[in-house]
């Protein structure tokens, strides 16, 4: 806008504070109204001759966006601190036992305790819906359990699978539906299937020959656990109201970095369209190969400058 008109309108409020309101109530008026402004003039051409394009006209405006826009923010306010600031969650030891913490990813929020218990806890999942948080700890009665905590105010943690047996890693399934974990109450560690969250409505073991550290493909129709040698196993979902899958299958073999000692956690992942996977290949297989190097350059904006002079 130039000069000009950043003087005149100014001058045009303190001279005529009530046209001016008019003029704002009648700009106001005209927002709401779908027909102030032909968005393009192919649009209304097209209308006459497509259906489609013609509803479309009648609620893609502001009068129909803007009160949709205002529902949507009551709806998510309750959850604004997760729906508007992409959170990462951790386990640490910082303040003594393994507890749970989340921070901001962007750097916005600081670091944040979750939980404050005598017991060590390792997160696994969070819930589709982003309300829940699925974790393990280990309990001095009942050993390792599957918990849940609400991220909400309260934050409520109830436990999920508890048993006299270890029961960790879980994961729930895109659709919300079923649970999915690492248990040895059969003598060694298998994964099993559980409803969610009604977990005691429905009972499965998956794996036959041993398994550990389970993960949903994001498709929900594939469900892929490491074997006690370090294979990639994979098993078939089925679509439907009840639990049902396919055989275990190799998928990738072994040779992985996968951590079958002590430290349980998960140590690959999938993309998400369920082609690819994120693994770690530990180096030194092949002694005629050079390891590979890493290396990380902390404040290179600096060192960039240090190098690149900007005059």
């Amino acid at each position: 806008m130039s000069s000009y008109w950043t003087e005149r309108a100014p001058a045009f409020v303190r001279s005529d504070p009530l046209a001016w309101l008019k003029l704002l109530g009648r700009k106001i008026a005209l927002l709401w109204n779908r027909a102030e402004m032909l968005d393009t003039e192919s649009q209304e051409s097209h209308a006459e001759w497509s259906t489609p394009v013609r509803l479309a006209g009648r609620v893609g405006h502001f009068g129909v966006l803007v009160p949709l826009a205002f529902l949507g923010v009551l709806v998510t306010w309750p959850l604004r601190d997760r729906l508007w600031v992409l959170y990462g969650i951790f386990s640490s030891d910082r303040a003594g036992v393994r507890n749970l913490f989340w921070l901001g990813a962007d750097g916005t929020v600081a670091v944040e305790r979750l939980t404050e218990s005598p017991n060590a806890q390792t997160g696994s999942a969070v819930s589709p819906d982003g309300r829940l948080l699925i974790f393990s700890e280990n309990a001095l009665k009942t050993g390792e359990d599957v918990m849940q905590m609400t991220l909400d105010g309260a934050r409520r943690v109830t436990p999920l699978v508890q048993s006299p047996f270890a029961e960790r890693n879980a994961v729930v399934s895109p659709d919300g539906r079923w649970l999915a974990y690492e248990a040895n109450d059969s003598g060694r560690l298998e994964i099993h299937v559980r409803p969610f969250p009604e977990v005691n409505s429905g009972h499965w073991q998956v794996s036959t020959a041993g398994g550990t550290r389970p993960l949903w493909a994001r498709s929900g129709q594939e469900l892929i656990y490491v074997s006690p040698t370090g294979a990639l196993i994979r098993v078939g979902v089925e679509r439907g109201p009840s639990w049902a899958a396919t055989t275990p299958t190799p998928l990738v073999k072994e040779g992985y970095f996968t951590i079958q000692g002590g430290f349980p956690a998960r140590t690959y992942d999938i993309a998400a369209d369920g082609r690819r996977f994120l693994m770690i290949k530990p180096s030194g297989s092949d002694q005629t190969t050079a390891p590979a190097i890493l290396i990380v350059v902390q404040h290179w904006g600096e060192e960039l400058k240090r190098l690149v002079p900007t005059n």
